[in-house]
């Protein structure tokens, strides 16, 4: 038990260590991409990322079953049919991907035109089939990386994925000076090819058994992984299609450098997103554990995860969108209004996401998935709609205010369904010392913002308003935490049982 609860703890620590890490390494990353290349580059390649991503429709899934089998057949020592749900894998997602590929490679250089200028078209195509060499290597590579969760390896997946970002910033530093945009997209390739060539290895030491010959493929096999994955496929389609189509409309009707800013912004959410997430695998099952004189009741591990969650959100998003206007100055060189309004706007739809967060994962964990496939269709209808009609009136911005609306409509059904399946009233979610602390939370980002755009005017100096800022936000945060009692809760006596249960 003692070395089981050791792997917890070093799993959730190197979760959130990997998103850390990563998130640094993509700073200096897009720092030196935009200062070598410049927005409108910048936006290209994420444009093309992003519509390449397409393929990924090949996964069918699969690549979220193998966890759940391979952890299964381990416990019941069963290796052979690990390494059949390995090989499967191999051949159905390998082999659909390329056909995915091929297709959409052909259908897309066609009609690239009407997504990016006429000056970028070219270069464009070329990057197309470059960009869909580096997709099919690194789903390959998740393949293994999968099973390495599966097994419990989870650190180890997670140590892969630093490396490789660490390696994939170095060779950007060496390559892109000689082959600009196109040498981002040689420096993926190899970043994939050391993670499948590492991850393969690992799974050869670790998995004894394991071999590529023979080649085990069953029928019955595949339809296991099959019929376990369709319900994520069905949920992941509308996913895959949301940040394509938010860059086609940002590149439509605001330009690539606005893509290039939006992905910029898109990032730093995700990373932080990331990281919320990441330390409340750990979170939770401590809460859960809090209730176990009996069985646990539904609405109770909702309230207490809900909590967690959601205080934890609004802190690190406050102070992402105090600081947004420095973040803008360190990262990007200079104040870029779209960058931050980008940065602010986001915040809110995937805060209200990240609260939707615990009726998501419990409708996964019960198997009641009707109204997260529900809300992921209402999600990618929506950014598609507001996106195109929002752009095309009123230009770029609009089309993330689309988002923001798109991610905060599908929470919300998300939250109330549950609450209504459940039988919870939403006034019961906040207590009063909540309230306070979100209003606050929501005046000093908007004073800290206003501040900002005084200061820049010559009135004072930045360094010193941001050194005042950081000290009001300090004592806001430390005040918050200490009054709020989920929240002590979670940074006072919280570190002490992680800590505890560590050694």
């Amino acid at each position: 038990m003692m070395i089981e609860n050791r792997r917890l703890t070093l799993n959730a620590l190197a979760s959130v260590l990997q998103t850390i890490l990563i998130g640094v390494t993509y700073f200096f990353l897009y720092k030196y991409l935009l200062k070598v290349l410049g927005a409108e580059k910048l936006g290209l390649w994420s444009l093309v990322a992003a519509t390449t991503s397409v393929a990924n429709l090949a996964n069918l899934g699969i690549t979220s079953s193998i966890v759940k089998f391979i952890s299964a057949n381990l416990a019941n020592n069963n290796i052979k049919k690990a390494v059949e749900v390995i090989h499967t894998s191999l051949v159905t997602v390998g082999g659909l991907m390329l056909l995915i590929a091929l297709l959409l490679l052909s259908i897309v250089a066609v009609n690239i035109q009407h997504f990016v200028p006429p000056a970028a078209v070219a270069e464009a195509r070329q990057l197309l089939p470059i960009a869909l060499a580096s997709l099919i290597l690194n789903t390959i590579g998740a393949i293994f990386l999968s099973v390495l969760d599966g097994m419990e390896l989870i650190y180890l997946r997670a140590a892969i994925y630093i490396f490789s970002s660490i390696l994939f910033l170095i060779l950007s530093f060496f390559i892109v000076p000689k082959f600009g945009l196109t040498g981002v997209l040689y420096a993926q390739i190899i970043q994939g090819l050391f993670v499948l060539v590492l991850a393969i290895v690992i799974v050869y030491m670790r998995l004894s058994g394991f071999s590529f010959f023979p080649f085990l493929i069953t029928k019955a096999t595949f339809k296991e992984l099959f019929k376990y994955g369709l319900n994520f496929q069905i949920i992941s389609i509308s996913s895959l299609l949301f940040d394509p189509i938010t860059k086609f409309c940002l590149s439509s009707f605001g330009g690539l450098t606005l893509v290039g800013y939006f992905e910029m912004a898109s990032r730093l959410i995700m990373q932080v997103r990331s990281l919320i997430v990441s330390a409340n695998q750990a979170i939770v099952p401590l809460v859960a554990r809090k209730n176990e004189t009996g069985e646990v009741d539904m609405s109770t591990f909702y309230f207490k995860t809900f909590d967690l969650i959601s205080l934890n959100a609004i802190i690190v998003f406050s102070f992402l969108n105090i600081f947004s206007p420095m973040v803008s100055i360190l990262w990007i060189g200079s104040y870029q209004p779209f960058f931050v309004n980008s940065v602010i706007l986001l915040s809110v739809g995937w805060l209200f996401n990240i609260a939707s967060a615990p009726a998501y994962f419990i409708n996964m964990g019960t198997g009641d998935l009707k109204w997260n496939v529900i809300s992921h269709i209402v999600l990618g209808l929506s950014n598609l709609i507001l996106g195109v009609l929002l752009g095309k009136l009123f230009g770029g911005i609009a089309v993330i205010i689309g988002v923001t609306l798109s991610l905060v409509s599908s929470a919300l059904i998300t939250i109330l369904s549950f609450h209504k399946k459940n039988q919870i009233q939403a006034v019961t979610l906040f207590k009063k010392s909540d309230i306070i602390f979100i209003t606050t939370a929501i005046v000093l980002v908007v004073a800290s913002l206003m501040g900002y755009q005084v200061v820049a005017s010559g009135s004072m100096s930045l360094v010193l308003y941001y050194t005042v800022l950081a000290f009001v936000v300090f004592i806001f945060l430390f005040l918050g935490v200490f009054k709020t009692k989920t929240l002590s809760e979670l940074y006072f006596q919280l570190p002490r049982k992680i800590f505890k249960r560590a050694v």
